[in-house]
């Protein structure tokens, strides 16, 4: 984690656009967990879902699995800092973060 947080630290100091910034640091972080899990990560970036009609930062998947469903562990959607993330989703609950609206709110729904 130490090597992730300076990391950060380092890319965001020098400017540019902040979510895009942590792109790397977080492509880093996933494939050094995994590495250390003995899992064999794979970061594919800007993976398009048809449903629902979303394209997430990062598709995560284990190499040699073998295609089809088994090889896909999930996706990362990287928000600036102080952008924030949805807390809690429970039954009854607002599955859209607060201050979402647009193209942002429909990768959320």
């Amino acid at each position: 984690m130490c090597g992730f947080v300076s990391e950060v630290t380092d890319v965001l100091r020098r400017g540019g656009a902040e979510e895009d910034q942590l792109r790397a640091p977080v492509k880093n972080l996933i494939q050094v967990l995994g590495a250390a899990m003995g899992l064999p990560v794979v970061v594919c970036g800007e993976v398009r879902l048809p449903w629902p009609r979303a394209r997430p930062d990062y598709g995560v998947d284990l190499s040699g699995v073998g295609p089809g469903p088994h090889s896909h562990v999930g996706y990362i959607e990287i928000e600036r800092p102080g952008r924030g993330a949805l807390r809690s989703i429970g039954r009854g609950s607002e599955v859209t973060p607060p201050g979402r609206s647009g193209r942002s709110r429909r990768s959320w729904c």
